[in-house]
């Protein structure tokens, strides 16, 4: 994905210098790179697509429709500001919804249809007989125009840095003891504001949240919470499964009253709510009373 936003980059840049056979030649690279992509990770794509057409649709919306007279400027920040965080995962819609849309744009193809349809990037470049695909015999042209190895070392050292804060994680929420909660999610009253740059993937048992807060009117819901503190990923953090039903956090440091105070976060239970033990390593559960 790096290495695609590299390309889209790059195309982007040579638009910026007027060279349009430079600016196809890497809009192919970056088509490339995603289709690697979508092989290797396909059971993905749909959730991928769909981020694209919200997020990132919404984002080249955003940008088309503001007074921002450089736009190729700003896809550039998006791309390079994407790429900063630890993980790519839920923010690259923004950067690549825009870069595409402004490519397709000045090549004057006509790639935009309805609000119910999911958009495939891939497929709408595919379909245009004015782009020339990318053949495999030039794999490694295309690499070294978009400082694939460079990026690939990058990764490496990232990968390590990312082991070990998935051990962290591990030993918080899987090896000593917690505190959960399930909540209704067919309650869309409750809602939860987060930092998506400041998440860490954990397997099937979720997402990281190291910045993330919680705000609801109801009542008869358990309550809102807000991390506090150095809410950096590797340091704290809230684990939530992939559909918010399950919250877990660590073991609190105190209970007063309503009050559930952890090392960095708070927690305040509405009237109906408590905490009560539920095994011998002492795992601890939000419940009603």
């Amino acid at each position: 994905m790096r290495s695609e936003f590299e390309a889209l980059r790059n195309s982007i840049k040579s638009l910026q210098n007027s060279d349009d056979k430079a600016a196809k030649q890497y809009l192919s690279d970056a088509i490339y790179f995603r289709t690697k992509r979508e092989k290797q990770f396909k059971s993905q794509n749909h959730f991928a697509l769909k981020l694209e057409t919200l997020e990132g649709l919404a984002s080249y919306t955003g940008y088309k429709l503001s007074a921002h007279k450089d736009l190729y400027r700003m896809a550039i920040l998006e791309l390079n500001g994407r790429e900063n965080p630890t993980g790519l995962n839920r923010s690259f819609a923004y950067a690549t919804g825009l870069a595409y849309g402004l490519l397709f744009d000045h090549f004057q193809v006509k790639w935009r249809t309805d609000l119910k349809h999911i958009y495939s990037f891939s497929d709408i470049y595919k379909q245009q007989k004015i782009f020339t695909q990318s053949k495999h015999s030039k794999v490694e042209a295309i690499k070294q125009r978009n400082k694939y190895y460079e990026i690939e070392r990058e990764e490496s050292k990232r990968k390590l840095t990312n082991d070990s804060i998935r051990q962290f994680y591990k030993n918080i929420f899987v090896k000593q003891p917690v505190l959960v909660v399930h909540r209704d999610t067919s309650d869309k009253t409750y809602y939860m504001s987060y930092d998506m740059n400041s998440t860490f993937t954990l397997g099937k048992e979720g997402i990281v949240y190291s910045a993330i807060s919680s705000v609801s009117t109801n009542p008869f819901v358990f309550g809102n919470f807000k991390t506090t503190g150095e809410t950096q990923i590797g340091k704290t953090g809230i684990l939530i499964t992939s559909d918010f039903e399950k919250l877990t956090f660590p073991k609190p440091i105190k209970i007063e009253g309503n009050i559930i105070t952890g090392e960095n976060y708070i927690i305040e239970l509405n009237k109906a709510w408590t905490v009560k033990q539920i095994d011998k390593k002492g795992n601890l559960e939000i419940v009603k009373k």
